[in-house]
């Protein structure tokens, strides 16, 4: 939601005006929305993060201007405007070092990591590495299929983290469930905060921001007259903030 604010706001300062579009719309097919598209006169396309990660998308993309926001849309390789979520997460780790937290575990599904293109889990693990070895907590990342409660209970049981880095609410009603109090028993550090009204510790990801910095790009190429898929694929990427 915060995108399609950040990016509405950018179109209408640049004098454009942004609609959505649907591809999962009954009866609607890529082929179909490209002619929709062309015979309106649609010269930029910003495609939101997909559903899935590694998500193909086929469009008449020779007829527009493209930006995709995240990691999510694997193919084609467009300019993107995204979170740096590597960097997101070593402000994290070390805040969380400064607090006086040493066993930090990170706990995702796999899927979650996969459509930030693993840059959550590589940032965690190159900052485990100063750790001292006992302070090195297993990274509970599994597969969607084996991500529930039986799992990460024994997990959190085996591991004991002193605080939490995550994004998946359910953690929060798995340790309610076991009588583990937040914060007192183990802090939760949320990776990717919905505001930074400071109800959530963590990483608020400035999706207001991203969504207007895709809308400024996407106009420069609309005004560059740069249509299709880019031959170099550029990456924008907007700092996260500490709550």
């Amino acid at each position: 939601f915060e995108f399609f604010e950040g990016a509405r706001a950018g179109a209408d300062r640049h004098g454009f005006q942004l609609e959505e579009f649907w591809l999962r719309e009954p009866g609607m097919t890529t082929e179909r929305l490209s002619q929709i598209l062309y015979n309106r006169n649609v010269p930029g396309l910003l495609i939101a993060p997909l559903p899935v990660s590694q998500g193909h998308l086929r469009l008449d993309w020779d007829k527009f201007s493209a930006v995709t926001i995240g990691y999510s849309l694997a193919r084609p390789l467009l300019h993107r405007a995204v979170n740096h979520q590597f960097r997101s997460m070593r402000m994290a780790v070390r805040k969380l070092r400064k607090l006086g937290y040493k066993r930090l575990g990170l706990a995702m599904s796999a899927s979650y990591d996969s459509r930030v293109d693993h840059q959550w889990s590589g940032s965690f693990l190159a900052e485990r590495e100063r750790f001292d070895r006992g302070e090195q907590v297993p990274l509970f990342l599994l597969e969607d299929d084996e991500w529930n409660e039986a799992n990460f209970v024994k997990w959190f049981r085996k591991n004991k983290p002193d605080v939490i880095l995550c994004q998946q609410p359910e953690i929060l009603e798995w340790l309610d469930k076991l009588k583990v109090k937040v914060p007192d028993d183990v802090g939760i550090a949320h990776l990717n905060c919905p505001d930074d009204s400071g109800e959530f510790a963590g990483i608020y990801q400035n999706g207001r921001v991203i969504g207007e910095v895709a809308i400024d790009f996407l106009v420069g190429m609309v005004q560059r007259n740069e249509r299709g898929v880019p031959d170099l694929a550029h990456s924008i990427l907007v700092e996260g903030t500490w709550v």
